[in-house]
C-alpha cells in the first residue's frame, strides 16, 4: 500500500495496548468511526525501559510501521518528513529522536538565513520580507519553499549550501562542516564536500527536517506540490514555552506568540481536512509523558523503520542517570522527561499564566490545554494541565489508555 493512500491508521501495539493515530472531522469533513478501532486500555511508559519494547503493525495489512512506499504505485524509496514547530517546543528533543536512526538524513533548521517573528501575516509580502539575512549578509538567498523543498530531496546546490548553518546539531551534516574546514573549501565551490553531503543524502531512507520559521499557511504550499511529504505539528502548551524561554533568555512577546499559535491551529485543522491524513499533530506534552510510544507513532507515520538503536538513545534521552541534577537549559537530556513538560507551573507567575490563557485560548482550547482559575490550582500538580484527549479536527499522534 503506498504511503499516500494511508490517511486513518491504527497501529496495534502488543496484545495489550493500541497506539491510535486518529483523525476525525466536522461540518462535512470525512469522519473515521470508532468502530474502525479496537480500544485496550494502555499502561503509562514513563520512563522508558528497553523492557517496553513494543512492536507495531498495521491493522489495514500489507504495510509494517516504517515499510516504504511501493514505487509501482507511484511512490519514492526515501520518505520526506516536515517537522514544523516553534522555539522552545521540543523540536530538538523529536530532532534528535529522528536522528538517532542511521537510516535518516535530518537537516537542523536549515531555514535559520530567514528572518523569524513569531507572526507574520499570510501574504506574498511578508513572505518575501522575510528573505534578508539579518546576520549573514549573504546575496540572493533562496525562495523558502523552494529551498525546503530542494533540501527535503537532496537538492544541495552550492548556492544553496551557502545558507545551510548550524550544521555541528545533526550527525547527517556534521561531516560536511568537518570537510569544509580540512579542505579549505571556498563558498563558490563546496566540490568534494558537497557532493558528499549530497551522497549521504540520497543514500539515507528518510529525510527529516526540523523547522520553526514556517508558519502553517506557509505549510500549504509544500503539501501541494509535494504529494508525499508528511509534516509533523509539534505543539506545546504556551505558559511552558514562556517559561522555557524565559531560561534561555530568547525573545517571548504574548500577543505575537498567541496570535501565531491560534493561526496555526486553526490552519493545521483547515489543512487537515484538505490533506487527510498528511499532517500530523503532536503535543511534546504526550511525547515527554510517553516518549516510546509516541515516538513509535511519528516513526511509523514519517514511513521509517524504528531500530533498536533508536529505542537505546531514547532510553537514554529520557531516563539518563548521568543528567545532573540541575540540567542545562539546551539539553534534551532529561531525568524525567514527564516532569520537565509540566515544570513550568512552579516557575509561571500566575498573571503570566492567566494572560496567555486569555491570548491563546482558541489554540489551547483546541489541543486540550487547561486554563487555570486560581494560583491554587496552578501549582496543584494533581490537577492536570492538559487533557487526556483534544479536539478531534485534527489527526493526532495519541495513547489510548
Amino acid at each position: 500500500m503506498g504511503r499516500a493512500s494511508r490517511r486513518g491508521l491504527a497501529v496495534l501495539c502488543s496484545a495489550s495496548a493500541l497506539i491510535l493515530l486518529y483523525w476525525a472531522g466536522s461540518g462535512g469533513r470525512a469522519v473515521w468511526e470508532p468502530a474502525q478501532f479496537r480500544v485496550v486500555r494502555h499502561k503509562d511508559l514513563d520512563p522508558v525501559t528497553p523492557d517496553n519494547n513494543v512492536a507495531m503493525r498495521s491493522t489495514e495489512g500489507g504495510q509494517t510501521p516504517g515499510q516504504q512506499p511501493d514505487q509501482s504505485q507511484g511512490g519514492t524509496a526515501r520518505a520526506r518528513v516536515l517537522l514544523v514547530s516553534y522555539m522552545r517546543s521540543g523540536s530538538t528533543f523529536t530532532g534528535d529522536i529522528f536522528q538517532a536512526s542511521p537510516q535518516v538524513f535530518y537537516l537542523y533548521e536549515p531555514l535559520i538565513y530567514v528572518n523569524d517573528d513569531d507572526y507574520m501575516a499570510p501574504t506574498e509580502r511578508s513572505a518575501k520580507n522575510r528573505l534578508i539575512p539579518i546576520a549573514f549578509g549573504i546575496p540572493h538567498p533562496p525562495e523558502i519553499h523552494n529551498y525546503t523543498l530542494d533540501t527535503l530531496n537532496c537538492g544541495f546546490t552550492d548556492h544553496n549550501l551557502r545558507f545551510l548553518y548550524a550544521l555541528t546539531y545533526s550527525q547527517s551534516t556534521t561531516e560536511f562542516d568537518q570537510c569544509q574546514k580540512k579542505l579549505g573549501v571556498k563558498p563558490s565551490n563546496f566540490g568534494e564536500c558537497g557532493e558528499r553531503l549530497r551522497e549521504r543524502c540520497v543514500q539515507s531512507k528518510a529525510v527529516v527536517s526540523k523547522i520553526l520559521r514556517l508558519k502553517m499557511w506557509e505549510v500549504e504550499r509544500l503539501l501541494r506540490e509535494d504529494p508525499e511529504l508528511r509534516v509533523i505539528h509539534l505543539v506545546r502548551d504556551p505558559r511552558g514555552v514562556y517559561i522555557s524561554r524565559r531560561a534561555a533568555r530568547y525573545y517571548f512577546g504574548d500577543a505575537p506568540f498567541c496570535a501565531r499559535f491560534n493561526a496555526d491551529a486553526a490552519k493545521s485543522a483547515e489543512l487537515q481536512a484538505k490533506y487527510p491524513g498528511r499532517i500530523l499533530t503532536t503535543r511534546y506534552e504526550d511525547l515527554a509523558t510517553n516518549p516510546l510510544g509516541i515516538a513509535k507513532l511519528l516513526f511509523n507515520f514519517g514511513g521509517i523503520p524504528w531500530t533498536e538503536e533508536v529505542q537505546t538513545t531514547l532510553v537514554s534521552m529520557t531516563s539518563n542517570a548521568d543528567v545532573q541534577t540541575t540540567e542545562h537549559v539546551f539539553s534534551t537530556k532529561r531525568k524525567n522527561s514527564s516532569l520537565t513538560a509540566t515544570s513550568w507551573r512552579q516557575k509561571i507567575a500566575f498573571e503570566n499564566s492567566w494572560k496567555l490563557q486569555k491570548l491563546c485560548s482558541s489554540a489551547m482550547e483546541l489541543y486540550g490545554y487547561v486554563p487555570f482559575q486560581t494560583d491554587q490550582e496552578l501549582r496543584d500538580l494533581n490537577i492536570a494541565s492538559f487533557t487526556r484527549d483534544y479536539s478531534h479536527v485534527f489527526f493526532k499522534a495519541q495513547i489510548e489508555r
